[in-house]
């Protein structure tokens, strides 16, 4: 190689060339390798993210809804999604805007349980996007939606901080646009976004507590739904598009509540509280051919895809093609209220003010089986009233529970402890991405006579769904 001898300005002997160009490969194999583990895991973001690393013109987006029109299934609004987002990009509107695609495939490898920079598969993972907001933290969050009515859209976004947990819900909203559309798809309105961009607009003056032009209520209020067999079924927000022969109604959904049911099996548990809307496409036979959730940053119930493949065998009459709904359903065998005991006392008990010092471990919920605690009450005589217990757990990488603190008043008998202690101990939270972390939490429970409180009715409250 008399080339490399030219350049390093002397002769090498064989063994030493050899040796040089070795090293120089080995350089190079490592530098490729570096660069590798940095652009793989599809952007993924790294877990040691710092707090203050972001700040609120970084900014990430929730998916785009559409409501009034056409019905839309998710994947099929990305590309507007995407139009928002290199809008927002361009340096007038002064954002930085944290990789939109990259987080929906985060999302999806969320929900089969693989965390960001952990290996191996979480038993309960969080809801995707409260850990998206937990890793980008100072960033703020872009929602938008497409709201159609008289033959008129409108597309809104606002961009709200996330960096103000004490400020109020609307207070955080730095920045407002919105864009008429016509009534055409995704892709044209994308399109049009992309062609004339976004409009500033001012906060309304009537905006209220809420802030947002987002309806994220209460499912279901105002509806009786029905009792199949010994199990309450009902039918919410229920709209539809295309050409359907018939209006679309609950009793279409009566031949398959029991199987509906049993999609729910014991010991399933959902740590989510956004209800999960159906959206259903069916073909001119009357089939279901596709069935899918509406939110894709939120958890899917554990049923969910059963109920959606007992949905599939529906067979609706036959008709137009690509006929589409929209609907949340609601599915349950009534559950058993408690008495109030022959003694006259109402027991009552429950975990409020969770913290924790890797807060990756606790952002979904359903921590602790509830509903076993206030059992454990039925040995204690004494109206005690209210009483406050702080609990302390140590978690391993999996949420599970390595020890348990807990220091009980003495008024409590130990059968009582030993019983709350068993449900405690059983608890199982998100995988913090610390692999471990230390929870703290306060036992509430009541001991009161029944005339000193008012005795409620089973709540008819439902999941909090994204409702058109």
């Amino acid at each position: 190689m008399p080339e490399l001898d030219k350049a390093l300005g002397h002769t090498m002997t064989p063994a030493k060339k050899l040796q040089f160009v070795l090293a120089i490969m080995i350089t190079i194999t490592v530098l490729l390798t570096q660069s590798c583990r940095l652009f793989s895991s599809y952007d993924r973001v790294a877990v040691s993210v710092r707090p203050g690393q972001y700040t609120a013109r970084h900014v990430w987006l929730e998916p785009t809804g559409a409501y009034g029109g056409g019905i839309w299934f998710p994947d099929e609004l990305e590309l507007l999604n995407d139009a928002i987002a290199e809008v927002l990009a361009r340096p007038a509107y002064r954002f930085t805007v944290l990789p939109s695609a990259a987080i929906r495939r985060e999302w999806e490898q969320i929900r089969l349980g693989k965390l960001p920079g952990r290996s191996g598969t979480c038993p309960a993972p969080p809801p995707p996007s409260r850990l998206t907001a937990y890793l980008y933290r100072g960033a703020s969050q872009v929602e938008s939606d497409v709201r159609c009515k008289d033959g008129k859209c409108t597309l809104k976004v606002l961009v709200r901080r996330n960096d103000q947990p004490k400020v109020s819900y609307h207070e955080r909203v730095i920045a407002r646009y919105e864009v008429p559309l016509p009534p055409e798809s995704p892709a044209a309105w994308a399109a049009q976004i992309r062609r004339d961009g976004l409009t500033p607009i001012p906060p309304p003056p009537d905006e209220g507590l809420s802030g947002s032009f987002l309806v994220t209520g209460i499912a279901g209020l105002g509806t009786q739904g029905k009792r199949v067999d010994g199990i309450n079924f009902w039918v919410d927000s229920l709209t539809t598009s295309g050409n359907w022969a018939y209006r679309l109604t609950e009793k279409h959904f009566l031949p398959v509540v029991r199987d509906l049911a049993a999609c729910k099996k014991p010991g399933m548990v959902w740590r989510d509280w956004f209800g999960q809307p159906f959206y259903i496409e069916v073909n001119q036979e009357g089939l279901v051919t596709r069935c899918s959730d509406g939110l894709p940053q939120r958890l899917t119930p554990p049923w969910f895809a059963c109920q959606c493949d007992v949905l599939s065998r529906l067979s609706f009459s036959q008709g137009a093609s690509e006929r589409r709904a929209r609907f949340s359903l609601y599915v349950s065998r009534p559950s058993v209220r408690r008495k109030v005991r022959a003694d006259g006392l109402l027991r009552y008990a429950s975990l409020v003010d969770f913290k924790a010092d890797d807060r990756s471990a606790i952002l979904g919920t359903r921590f602790v089986d509830s509903d076993a605690l206030t059992p454990c009450l039925d040995g204690v005589m004494d109206p005690l009233g209210e009483l406050k217990v702080p609990v302390s757990w140590r978690v391993d990488g999996q949420g599970r529970v390595l020890n348990l603190a807990i220091h009980w008043p003495e008024v409590l008998p130990s059968a009582v402890t030993s019983c709350m202690e068993r449900v405690l101990k059983m608890a199982q939270f998100n995988c913090p991405l610390s692999r471990a972390a230390q929870v703290r939490a306060n036992l509430k429970f009541q001991i009161r006579r029944s005339k000193d409180v008012k005795l409620l009715k089973p709540s008819k409250v439902k999941p909090k769904i994204e409702a058109p």
